[in-house]
């Protein structure tokens, strides 16, 4: 993470994948992985312990 990230915080990602009500994306400035809860409206740092597994979008995913 830069250190502007850590004194202003992530730069808002301009695209997200969806998945079971979560959106995930990275940060533009320092591509940290983010994660955001469907129904709020902060993106937050994935929390320690836990990893984003990338896949590419098959024929029939939604793209948002």
């Amino acid at each position: 993470m830069q250190s502007i990230c850590r004194i202003l915080g992530h730069q808002r990602p301009s695209g997200a994948v969806w998945n079971n009500g979560y959106f995930f994306s990275h940060c533009p400035r320092c591509n940290a992985e983010l994660i955001k809860a469907g129904d709020g409206n902060r993106w937050k740092d994935v929390p320690k312990g836990y990893r984003i597994t990338w896949k590419p979008l098959g024929e029939y995913d939604i793209r948002w």
